[in-house]
């Protein structure tokens, strides 16, 4: 017998627990748009401010890394012309010219305090230079970029009092530009903290999650509980939003390793703001599939926001590379799920004409059917297999292909850090291993000691002497 058929789907033990503790609380009702998605209304939920929230991620980040850096040259206090953004006419053209332009990090930082940016359109310039590019294609760039889609009209879309503390705020932080440098914060403390609540928040928004789709999962099968409408749940709808929620709280991570002068890998940033984004394409797409990427993303933070609370305190974890390990494998299965619900999405609406300007350029016996839903893998999944007889699957086209696209670059960038860090490591150990006996002792005396030269004679009778290898 099955164990979990009795396990009928709706409120689970923990979920009913919150509730009756919320109300023994006297605590008054959450507004509708916290726990029900309503574009417009409920937070972060329209594209100008997913867009402000990750410019201010981003802005924050580049401009406190800067002002933390240890080579922070003297403000230069010439009286420059006021240029407008993005102008380039404005700036010397020992700037804008291809030769002698100094190339060191010291020298870019001076050029950058002469070119006469204002303080919001910095950052962009200061990352540009971060790459490497040369100074008058960051230039182009930064100029491109600021006039098709200046820092300004995302501000104006932000409440006046964020504004505000913009205009205030900003020109302090982006003073370390041209300024000197600062120690770095220990901020032990608050690390931990701040890495406990995630790890607490993840574990129990993972078992909410958990007693929810379980149920769903024994009752209407894999297929059903993946692609179909009503697997989109209310309470789903809730939990998928507390997910979104938390991921601007994980945004915290970078400003921690900005103030402890911790490096900035592209990884990990590109992995935090675009995560974000992702959640909020999945939720305007309205996606069922995407309680498999968001229940596994769950399980490897609450191991990884452990760990790193716990080495924060100066616990010694030997698993960090299985760590990693785990995130591969998180994505791998990610892919593979995501990939079937997408595949059925997209041939159930080609096969329906969903696509007439597409389906008008195929041939006909490429997307007409006698009978559209017996396909070829439906026919085999029923008669010999066990694999689900498929359909459509709910959620829009372009939550899909974005959704595809991004877990796609992130299985290849984990692969190459896994590469970068870890085979690294293991090269470096095997080499010094090499020249290291089984007693821990050197086998080969110091190039250049008196005990590493031979003296040998050669056909001739002559003393030669030679290094020992």
């Amino acid at each position: 017998m099955n164990p979990f058929a009795a396990w009928t789907p709706g409120p689970g033990p923990l979920y009913t627990t919150l509730t009756k503790t919320w109300e023994t609380l006297a605590l008054p009702d959450p507004p509708k748009q916290l726990v029900n998605w309503i574009e417009g209304e409920s937070p972060l939920s329209t594209q100008k401010a997913v867009v402000a929230a990750i410019g201010t991620y981003l802005l924050v980040v580049f401009g406190g890394r800067e002002m933390m850096r240890d080579d922070g040259g003297a403000r230069v206090k010439e009286n420059l012309p006021h240029k407008r953004r993005g102008d380039l006419h404005g700036i010397p053209r020992s700037l804008r010219s291809s030769g002698g332009v100094p190339t060191s990090k010291k020298s870019k930082q001076t050029l950058l305090c002469q070119s006469g940016m204002e303080p919001l359109d910095a950052p962009i310039l200061v990352y540009l230079l971060r790459l490497d590019l040369p100074f008058p294609l960051s230039l182009f760039i930064a100029h491109v970029v600021l006039s098709s889609h200046p820092p300004s009209s995302i501000l104006e879309s932000l409440p006046r009092s964020l504004q505000a503390a913009y205009h205030s705020q900003l020109p302090s932080l982006l003073g370390g530009l041209c300024g000197s440098s600062r120690s770095p914060f220990k901020l032990t403390f608050l690390f931990q903290i701040h890495n406990l609540i995630l790890t607490s928040g993840s574990l129990v928004l993972l078992l909410l999650m958990l007693e929810e789709i379980v149920p769903l999962y024994f009752k209407h099968g894999f297929y059903w509980s993946i692609c179909h409408p009503a697997a989109f749940t209310p309470r789903l709808i809730s939990f998928y939003m507390v997910n979104y929620y938390i991921k601007y709280v994980e945004l915290i991570d970078t400003v921690f390793l900005v103030l402890k002068k911790k490096p900035l890998q592209f990884l990990h940033v590109f992995h935090h703001a675009a995560t974000a984004v992702l959640c909020y394409t999945q939720l305007e797409g309205e996606t069922s599939v995407q309680w498999v990427v968001i229940t596994l993303n769950l399980t490897v933070h609450v191991i990884m926001y452990y760990y790193y609370y716990a080495t924060t305190g100066g616990a010694k974890i030997w698993w960090k590379k299985y760590l990693t390990t785990l995130q591969i494998t998180q994505f791998v299965i990610d892919l593979f799920i995501v990939y079937f619900a997408s595949t059925c999405l997209f041939s159930h609406r080609l096969r329906h004409n969903a696509y007439p300007s597409l389906t008008s350029l195929l041939p006909p016996s490429s997307h007409s059917f006698p009978n559209a839903e017996k396909t070829a893998y439906n026919h085999f999944a029923y008669k010999y297999s066990p694999l689900p007889v498929v359909d459509d699957c709910t959620g829009s086209e372009g939550a899909a292909l974005f959704g595809c696209g991004l877990l796609t670059s992130y299985l290849f960038l984990f692969i190459a850090f896994y590469r970068a860090t870890y085979k690294k490591t293991g090269n470096k150990a095997k080499a010094a291993s090499v020249g290291t006996g089984l007693n821990g002792h050197a086998q080969a005396a110091k190039r250049g000691s008196e005990k590493s030269k031979v003296v040998v004679e050669n056909s001739r009778g002559v003393a030669v002497v030679t290094e020992r290898h």
